[in-house]
């Protein structure tokens, strides 16, 4: 999966802990380089946005809304200088968001 651009596993019912069980984000998905787009709304993901997703310097689009992630919006996501549309809705997230975010340039 080394060349994929596009990840679609939006409006599932993943449910559980990963890596036991699909239910939170993985961490492996730091290693898809070449991502351009993670769609992973609309399920009932739970735990923490993972560290992991800043490793993704090709990415264009996230979308990870209408789920059940808690916890706070990683601060390294101010290294995404591709990044356009980020979609965090529909969670339980931390209310801070991190400063980094509000300074990203076109």
């Amino acid at each position: 999966m080394s060349k994929l651009i596009k990840l679609d596993i939006s409006t599932n019912s993943f449910v559980g802990n990963v890596p036991k069980d699909l239910g939170s984000i993985p961490t492996t998905l730091g290693r898809l380089q070449k991502l351009q787009v993670l769609d992973i709304a609309g399920n009932r993901i739970r735990g923490f946005i993972p560290n992991d997703l800043c490793h993704l310097k090709n990415l264009e689009s996230l979308s990870l809304s209408s789920n059940k992630l808690s916890g706070s919006i990683p601060s390294c996501f101010e290294d995404l200088h591709m990044l356009r549309l980020l979609y965090l809705g529909s969670n339980v997230l931390a209310f801070d968001i991190p400063w980094a975010l509000w300074s990203l340039r076109d």
